[in-house]
């Protein structure tokens, strides 16, 4: 069979499946034809395109973008090319349109999560900034009262240097806790042990543990609202923290010699507590602001202010988790401040339903405890094992698992105070294999830890009595060990 040459391939085939619009124009710029897709692109304007007048300026070659207008919503933008091409035997254009509308959506979402990116960039330059400026300053007083310790200049100097090493530790610690506080309340990780609270009493415990802090910047604060007996469902540790972030937010932002004033007030099926101070004032227009991590008054107008405003977000994170509310009100700088919490009032509970205080366990003669201390911080083992003897207990102090375990048959602690992360066997494979000593009643397990408590492996909580983060609070360990001392006596 004679081959007569190429089968002519219709143009209309490739086109009209295109996902581009296609248009064919005259070289007048009339519409010769157009596939389905430049129906869908074009919108309203493309009821009849065959025949009409295209009326756009179409030269080959051009690149154009387009705003076609639709029917609702905003433009689309359109990218028209225009090519030559050979239609039914005759010169032709061919107009390709493509939708870049939704590439466009995303090309602003990119951009607007890259102003972001380089926003919160910039938000923890400043933060880590700020968190290095403030563990600087108890830092630099820490450093000068050691210096005073090694010039040996008599008891009366070796007493003040100390009191000033544990009053900026102390700062440092909470810190670092008041960081932790609110990661945990962010994340949901509070768990609230709610019970019934009285209000006038919450109030003179938080006043009390502001004492130092008032006498400090010799504040006066008077307490207000207490005559009545009012109630809360609420975790009393957790609202105690939150007035006490209050006053000293109002104690800092008060010159001294300032007046604060810590109320309750029940007003139907809630109650109010509030603090107010006659400080700096907050400027009406940002009041919202102040609850948000990070966001202080002008810092030239602060003069030896300690915090980095961690505070007042734990205060907000804490009252939510209450199902609270919180707010600030002022008229503005240098005339006050005051800060509101709200919170569903409680009905009074039965009688013998509000919580007692527990007995003192310090009751009868205490005596030496055996106290193993494992922790491959050698320094922070070795000046625990200090403090306890200190107290009058037997302390031995071990840096690693394996070591803890073989002391024990020859020490027989009736307490041991394990770091969980230790580098042979960890603490929760020491605290495992004392699992008998301890059912038995033979020895504590206190766990200690740098972590987070909520990063405790929750599995293997149940291995140990107390957990206990670093640094440790001296107050609890003692009420630990007093307590083992009235069962063992």
């Amino acid at each position: 069979m004679p081959f007569h040459g190429a089968i002519p391939i219709d143009p209309r085939d490739h086109l009209r499946t295109q996902r581009d619009g296609a248009l064919v124009l005259s070289l007048e710029g009339r519409v010769l034809w157009a596939n389905p897709s430049a129906h869908t692109v074009l919108g309203p304007r493309s009821g009849a395109l065959e025949g009409e007048w295209f009326g756009l300026p179409s030269v080959s070659g051009d690149r154009t973008l387009l705003d076609v207008p639709r029917s609702s919503g905003p433009c689309h933008l359109v990218e028209m090319r225009v090519s030559n091409i050979a239609w039914d035997g005759v010169q032709a254009l061919l107009v390709t349109l493509r939708d870049l509308t939704r590439r466009r959506s995303w090309r602003r979402k990119v951009q607007r999560l890259g102003r972001l990116l380089r926003q919160t960039r910039r938000e923890q330059d400043r933060i880590m900034a700020l968190l290095a400026h403030e563990l600087r300053n108890p830092l630099a007083p820490l450093l000068n009262a050691v210096e005073v310790l090694g010039l040996r200049e008599g008891p009366a100097a070796e007493e003040q240097a100390r009191r000033i090493i544990e009053r900026q530790a102390r700062h440092m610690a909470r810190i670092v806790e008041d960081l932790l506080d609110l990661a945990r309340a962010r994340h949901g990780r509070i768990r609230l042990r709610q019970e019934f609270v009285e209000v006038g009493a919450l109030l003179h415990r938080s006043a009390e543990s502001a004492r130092a802090i008032l006498s400090e910047h010799d504040h006066t604060l008077v307490v207000e609202g207490t005559e009545h007996t009012t109630w809360l469902k609420a975790d009393p540790v957790w609202m105690e923290q939150v007035l006490l972030h209050l006053l000293h937010n109002s104690a800092k932002y008060t010159p001294t010699g300032g007046r604060l004033r810590l109320a309750a007030i029940r007003e139907g099926d809630s109650v109010t507590l509030s603090v107010r101070d006659n400080g700096m004032g907050l400027d009406p227009a940002r009041l919202d602001e102040v609850f948000n991590l990070y966001k202080r008054e002008d810092q030239a107008t602060i003069r030896d202010r300690k915090g980095l405003g961690i505070g007042l977000a734990l205060v907000r994170a804490v009252v939510g988790l209450h199902d609270g509310k919180v707010w600030a009100e002022s008229p503005g700088h240098g005339k006050g401040a005051e800060f509101f919490v709200r919170l569903p009032a409680a009905i009074e509970p039965e009688a013998g339903a509000a919580p007692r205080p527990p007995p003192d366990p310090v009751g009868g003669q205490r005596k030496p405890l055996r106290v193993l201390i494992v922790d491959d911080n050698r320094t922070s083992a070795d000046s625990l094992g200090w403090v306890l003897k200190h107290w009058g207990h037997q302390a031995v102090a071990l840096y690693d698992g394996r070591s803890a375990l073989e002391a024990i048959a020859t020490f027989g602690p009736d307490v041991v105070i394990a770091d969980l992360d230790l580098p042979d066997l960890d603490g929760y494979e020491v605290a495992a294999r004392l699992g008998e000593r301890r059912a038995r009643g033979e020895v504590r397990l206190i766990a200690l830890t740098g972590m987070d408590a909520s990063e405790v492996k929750q599995e293997h909580v149940h291995l140990f009595d107390d957990h206990f983060t670093k640094p440790l609070d001296f107050e609890k360990i003692e009420a630990v060990l007093r307590l083992v001392n009235v069962k063992t006596a």
